[in-house]
């Protein structure tokens, strides 16, 4: 995906919202607010491209700091693959977790990103927003951008969606760092 140049609007100024509780409380808030916006809380909207854009405005909300490599504007910050490789690179605490044989290990407020046509290309990047047993399976749910949801099925996205698509789930690491948390939530 090329998102050179994609961005079509300017970070508005606007001021920061706070938002209140843990890191990942704080992440899961931001999601909530704005999945469905455009533009959210001022940021740029990348056009039918928005996700990783969307998905770092939440790791923003849970306190991972701005960086040279990784702010709005950024290939780390609007591409799939570029914030995957970026967050792998400087994150040694972040782990990449992959497929349904992985939802036992996912959390509120991991990354996920989906590679729909199983090039080795990160094609959408979403946030996982509840881990679920439903009728005895463990189902993950994301909210995400470019198609608007804020609790949609990883499930139905990769077998009735994009059939044969697979799944990748960034780990992040809940103590200890930026993103530190406590009570993460988990319904089982």
């Amino acid at each position: 995906m090329d998102v050179t140049g994609a961005i079509v609007a300017i970070h508005k100024g606007a001021a920061p919202v706070a938002y209140s509780g843990t890191p990942v409380q704080r992440e899961i808030q931001y999601v909530d607010a704005n999945w469905y916006t455009q533009g959210a809380a001022g940021y740029a909207y990348v056009p039918n491209e928005d996700c990783a854009n969307f998905a770092s405005q939440a790791l923003l909300a849970r306190g991972w700091p701005l960086t040279q490599d990784w702010h709005e504007y950024t290939l780390a910050w609007v591409s799939s693959t570029h914030l995957r490789n970026w967050m792998l690179s400087t994150h040694p605490r972040v782990k990449e977790l992959t497929g349904v044989a992985s939802f036992s290990q996912v959390k509120v407020g991991d990354i996920a990103q989906f590679d729909w046509d199983n090039t080795g290309v990160r094609d959408h990047t979403a946030i996982v927003t509840a881990v679920l047993r439903v009728n005895g399976v463990l189902q993950v749910y994301v909210g995400e951008h470019t198609d608007p949801y804020e609790y949609r099925s990883v499930r139905e996205m990769i077998t009735t969606v994009h059939p044969g698509a697979s799944v990748y789930f960034l780990s992040l690491p809940t103590a200890g760092d930026q993103s530190a948390t406590s009570g993460v939530l988990r319904i089982e």
